[in-house]
């Protein structure tokens, strides 16, 4: 039995002697989603519910002065733009962020 991220799982947060991330149907499930034995499950009250509404963490804001160009012209091509020139790309993207 593997971990269904389509369904509803919880999120096991710090160290566990198992190795424990997920839980879901009171079933534990180390990182790469397979199950760990049912010996060594963990308490689902210490877990967070992760679904498709839950907040994910926000990225660190990206300091665009020293990004390198070619790295700008990516992200401002991500962002439907159209890369022009640096000073440009920097507008946009502070804009977009």
């Amino acid at each position: 039995m593997k971990l269904d991220k389509s369904k509803p799982y919880g999120l096991v947060c710090g160290k566990t002697d198992n190795n424990c991330r997920f839980i879901q149907g009171g079933h534990c499930f180390a990182p790469d989603g397979s199950l760990i034995d049912d010996e060594d499950q963990v308490d689902a009250e210490d877990a967070t519910e992760v679904t498709e509404d839950t907040e994910q963490p926000k990225e660190s804001p990206v300091d665009l002065e020293n990004t390198h160009h070619l790295t700008l012209r990516k992200m401002v091509i991500a962002a439907g733009g159209e890369y022009t020139d640096r000073e440009s790309a920097i507008a946009l993207l502070g804009d977009n962020g």
